[in-house]
């Protein structure tokens, strides 16, 4: 455990900041409907997106997790979103959020957003889970749930209520995909004043060999790599008939190479000379099944 932040008292235990700096802090209000039952919660609110931050800016492969008061309103398209974030970066207004957007839409949000000086935001979607996806259905009230997102690399996980969403881990291969960063609590309103009420934040450092997937390990491909007289071996397994491509990317998420598999059959051979590619940690990732990206290093 890295930080943690539970409000006892009605103190803040670690030192949030304003992301926007209009006015949207960390502040600690009196809730008896808080799952830890001490009284006290965080609320970060103020004019259209908030945003408070705490931690440092080298912070890179981790996670958080916290009791977020969902508002559920499905009478609108513009209601509120309550959520957290990860790997924000205050001075290019830059983040990733994972956030419940339970208007008429129904629907959980992890994107990437970068707000400039001047100009129009940029927004990139990275997943978006409609209400037959969500983990028991989107709720119907209003109420406390437990959010978390975890960075590893370039791969983002997300759970609600202890349940990691399909497709997880989504993969960020953007150039704009960000590596470290603080983390921070979000709120958003098309309209009217947003307000994210929030407590038990747990902020935990990760392994870099996290492989946890959403889809069921019968039905996904497995890929293994080895290394073997100056070449990478990848063996993939689990693909049926296909001859799927074998993507390489560098440690900065940039695709350098692809390969084509040799040989027919249930297992597929990747090879990789290692004088193709610099000293350095790699990824190579396959397109099909949901399948994690593995890393490997090319040394001499």
């Amino acid at each position: 455990v890295l930080y943690e932040e539970h409000f006892t008292g009605g103190q803040t235990q670690l030192q949030w900041e304003s992301f926007f700096g209009i006015g949207d802090t960390m502040g600690v209000v009196q809730d008896n409907t808080t799952p830890e039952g001490d009284g006290w919660v965080g609320s970060v609110g103020g004019a259209f997106a908030c945003i408070a931050y705490a931690g440092e800016p080298n912070l890179t492969d981790y996670s958080v997790e916290a009791w977020v008061y969902t508002v559920v309103d499905t009478t609108t398209a513009t209601g509120q979103y309550n959520g957290l974030v990860i790997r924000a970066r205050p001075l290019t207004f830059e983040y990733y959020y994972f956030a419940a957007e339970f208007d008429a839409d129904r629907r959980l949000r992890l994107y990437y957003a970068m707000i400039p000086d001047t100009g129009m935001p940029v927004i990139r979607p990275l997943r978006v889970w409609t209400a037959d996806e969500s983990p028991g259905g989107v709720p119907t009230e209003s109420g406390w749930h437990r959010m978390k997102i975890k960075a590893v690399a370039e791969s983002l996980w997300v759970y609600f209520d202890g349940q990691l969403l399909p497709d997880c881990p989504i993969v960020d291969t953007d150039p704009t995909a960000l590596s470290s960063g603080y983390f921070g609590v979000y709120a958003y309103s098309y309209g009217g004043t947003p307000e994210t009420r929030v407590d038990g934040i747990i902020v935990r450092q990760e392994p870099t060999d996290v492989a946890e997937s959403s889809s069921p390990a019968s039905l996904r491909p497995v890929l293994k790599v080895a290394l073997s007289g100056g070449e990478v071996l990848f063996q993939l397994s689990g693909v049926g008939r296909t001859r799927p491509v074998l993507e390489i990317y560098n440690a900065r998420g940039s695709r350098v190479l692809e390969l084509l598999p040799g040989g027919e059959g249930p297992v597929l051979l990747y090879r990789l000379k290692g004088d193709r590619l610099p000293v350095g940690l790699y990824f190579a990732r396959v397109r099909q099944g949901n399948l994690d990206p593995v890393k490997f290093p090319i040394l001499r």
